[in-house]
Formats: C-alpha cells, structure tokens, sequence
C-alpha cells in the first residue's frame, strides 16, 4: 500500500490539511515517505486524529484475496489506530 494525495471533498469542515515528512524532515526521503494527513478531534476520545489514505499497488489485492496479513509499522512510538475501508 502506498500513501496518496487526500481528494478536496473528503476534507471536511474544521479539519487541517498537512503534509507529514519522514523524522529528518526531508520530503523527498524514499526509505520513509512523506504523506499527507487529515488532523482533527476523535468523536469518542477527543484524542488527536491522524488520518492518511492508502491505496492498493499491483498484487497486493491478490495477495490479500489469498489470506496474508497486513503489517503496520509506526516508528518513533505505539499509539491506538483504526484501519478502515473506504465506502465499506
């Protein structure tokens, strides 16, 4: 899965738009990738949001078809998540 751009309309009113670099702050650093994030309050928790959109690369909707896992690394700490399916 790659990070992509976030269209216009699913931004919505009183979120903030920004681009999120790699800790060394380059934007073009290729082994960490910047990506662009929606930051606002958490209904339930109040807790800050981060959300990024990701989206499939060739093969790997096989590859979940088949049963494989999906690995997800945060560097720099644990925090809570939700992993989530646009429109399901």
């Amino acid at each position: 899965m790659r990070p992509t751009s976030i269209p216009d309309e699913l931004v919505e009113a009183g979120t903030l738009r920004k681009v999120i670099s790699a800790p060394n702050g380059d934007l073009l650093d290729d082994n960490i990738r910047p990506v662009e994030a929606l930051i606002s309050r958490h209904d339930a928790t109040q807790l800050a949001a981060f959300r990024m959109r990701l989206v499939l690369e060739d093969g790997e909707l096989e590859a979940l078809q088949a049963g494989k896992p999906v690995w997800l690394t945060m560097l720099g700490g644990i925090t809570p998540f939700d992993l989530q399916v646009e429109g399901s």
